[in-house]
């Protein structure tokens, strides 16, 4: 619920300063730090009130996203480089609680170490630590370190999605394949941390697996919602839930998808609309490619067609959905091509396939560099097929650069903002709420198979 007018007029009389008129004194603290209005708010009962209201937490987020304050937050893996392993194969080295060694190769997830004159493959580093940090949006600069406040069955999350300083994680594996049904909300900012309700729609009763996940901020209603997709084995059926913020439950969506999901994170929110790249086989048993898409104030599904390139695989190639500046694109790599050439294809009409427009194409005959994402200067984030280190590449001047880091990982825009993950702040009032192509969605990291 917003405040009223009277309500809001009231407020500002019991906080303002006799010396200066409400506007000014509103004026500055809503340019001030999330982290300095974080600490105000124990001034007094009055200043508190200020700061958890609904108009006050639009106000200061609009001045942030005008300044275009903007940042990445980042998730990835320690980087075995860091680290002093302890925990190794005991059939291999005997009960060695620990034992300092160079690390020879760190290719395809493997740890490779030397002991004497043998080299021994330790094995998956499963159990590396997840770092999460905000990064200069430019130069990738780290800024800060972050810690989630919750606490993961698995010891990891894996980033959904985030909007308007408001990130959705939900309880993973270690590279993403795999999700459970336990969701959360996190602002960093305010370090504010929850639990999504419980909504287990079969009881368990029956084995199923999350095929799909989307969250973004709908403008139209100003809502946070959360968008699951379950898949029973058993029955082969799908059902789909969605969780909203503004009635802080859960409900079913009817859906009959004839589809599969081939990338569980939905990588692009645009036209209200989250999507997923998906395929569906012919009589034949030949796939052929579409997008799903799911509109969030509609609640109902639907199909885009893809460029007439990248429907069917006539050699295997990496298909990347993501979103840049406000359209649909298809980044389309294949290794198998002499030049090993990545086309890059923008739906400049949305829902209207043939607005598809291939406006880039370059190739990389070194070696193979799979497409994962694409910032807001148009340089695209490849991951090197060999041993998962992470790039930044320029496909005008040709020139990339490393991230310094390694999949699995996960990049997405960023804002501080006041939104409470306790839906009591949501957004609303009588100033105008962040348009759609002022949320966040665009740059996206994610495995081929699962994301991180």
């Amino acid at each position: 619920m917003g405040t009223t007018n009277s309500q809001w007029e009231e407020l500002m009389k019991n906080i303002m300063s006799q010396n200066l008129p409400n506007e000014i004194v509103i004026d500055i603290l809503s340019r001030l730090p999330v982290k300095s209005i974080v600490k105000f708010k124990c001034v007094s009962k009055p200043w508190r009130s200020l700061f958890t209201d609904p108009k006050f937490i639009e106000l200061h987020l609009n001045r942030a996203i005008a300044k275009n304050s903007h940042c990445l937050l980042v998730r990835h893996v320690a980087d075995p480089d860091e680290k002093i392993y302890s925990k190794w194969n005991k059939a291999i080295l005997g009960d060695i609680n620990k034992l300092e060694v160079p690390l020879q190769n760190k290719g395809n997830n493997y740890l490779t170490v030397k002991s004497g004159h043998s080299m021994i493959c330790v094995g998956r580093y499963w159990d590396d630590e997840e770092i999460y940090s905000l990064r200069n949006a430019e130069t990738f600069e780290e800024l800060a370190r972050l810690e989630v406040p919750g606490q993961s069955i698995t010891n990891y999350f894996s980033i959904v999605g985030c909007s308007n300083g408001l990130v959705c994680l939900n309880e993973a594996n270690f590279n993403g394949s795999y999700h459970s049904l336990n969701s959360f909300f996190w602002n960093p900012a305010t370090r504010e941390f929850r639990a999504l309700p419980k909504y287990f729609i079969n009881k368990f009763t029956s084995s199923l697996v999350v095929v799909g996940l989307g969250f973004a901020f709908v403008p139209i209603t100003n809502d946070y919602k959360v968008l699951r997709i379950l898949y029973f084995i058993e029955s082969k059926v799908h059902e789909v839930e969605v969780f909203s913020l503004n009635t802080d439950c859960w409900s079913k969506v009817d859906a009959d998808i004839q589809c599969n999901i081939t990338s569980q994170l939905s990588q692009a929110y645009v036209n209200g609309s989250s999507h997923w790249m998906a395929t569906k086989r012919d009589d034949d048993g030949n796939p052929h490619y579409s997008i799903l898409s799911f509109n969030m104030v509609e609640e109902t599904f639907g199909m885009l067609m893809l460029p007439k390139c990248c429907e069917k695989d006539h050699f295997p190639m990496h298909k990347l959905l993501t979103m840049f500046e406000g359209s649909l694109v298809v980044v389309v790599y294949n290794p198998y091509q002499l030049n090993k050439s990545c086309d890059i294809w923008v739906m400049n009409e949305y829902g209207v396939a043939k607005s598809w427009t291939k406006t880039f194409s370059f190739g990389n005959e070194v070696e193979v560099m799979i497409p994962l994402g694409i910032f807001d200067n148009g340089e695209i984030i490849m991951e090197k097929e060999k041993d998962g280190e992470l790039y930044s590449f320029d496909p005008r001047a040709k020139q990339r650069k490393s991230l310094s880091m390694y999949q699995p990982a996960r990049i997405v825009k960023y804002i501080e903002s006041l939104v409470s993950p306790q839906g009591r702040n949501s957004i609303g009032g009588s100033v105008s709420a962040p348009s759609t192509s002022q949320v966040e969605t665009g740059v996206v990291i994610q495995q081929q198979n699962g994301s991180v």
